[in-house]
Order: C-alpha cells, then structure tokens, then sequence
C-alpha cells in the first residue's frame, strides 16, 4: 500500500492537526489528557515568527488553538482559565 502525505503536514509538522484525525472517509477520535496550555512563539513554514496558543498533549505532538478550540475547551472543562485545563482529559475529533 502507498503511503501519501497530507499537505497540512507540511504546514506546522511539529504541531497536531486535524488532518492527523482524518482516515480516508473515517475520522478518528483521540482521547488526550492535557499537559499544559501557554502562550509561544512559533516559526511558520514561512519562517514568519508568530505568538501562538499551544497545548501540550504528551505523548502527542503538541496542539495549536485558535479561538475555536479554545470555546470548545472552556465548555468542556468548565473553566476560561489555561491554568485550569492542565491534567484534563478530552477527546480530539474533527
């Protein structure tokens, strides 16, 4: 069997995204416990510096979060606050 590569993976290989999630016509889901959330500088594919949110999932690569992940965090947690969400677990789907 072929393998192919997607080419978000191109983007931010460090980071997980939702095309890792993604399984032909399935998508998968990815239960994760939290290890931390803050605030880091990140280098684009096109070597452009930017501050970004990101959440450490080990053993997982770490997660980018726009806004939208961040929304949906709070209401699964319950909480607005970073320093809450550390140790929770939550389940990654596209």
């Amino acid at each position: 069997m072929e393998t192919k590569t997607h080419w978000k993976k191109l983007q931010h290989p460090d980071y997980i995204g939702a095309y890792e999630l993604m399984d032909g016509a399935a998508n998968k889901e990815l239960n994760v416990k939290i290890g931390k959330v803050s605030r880091e500088m990140i280098t684009g594919a096109d070597g452009k510096k930017e501050e970004c949110t990101i959440m450490t999932i080990p053993p997982h690569k770490p997660m980018i979060l726009n806004s939208t992940n961040q929304k949906n965090l709070t209401k699964a947690i319950g909480s607005p606050f970073i320093e809450d969400w550390g140790g929770k677990v939550v389940t990654l789907y596209v």
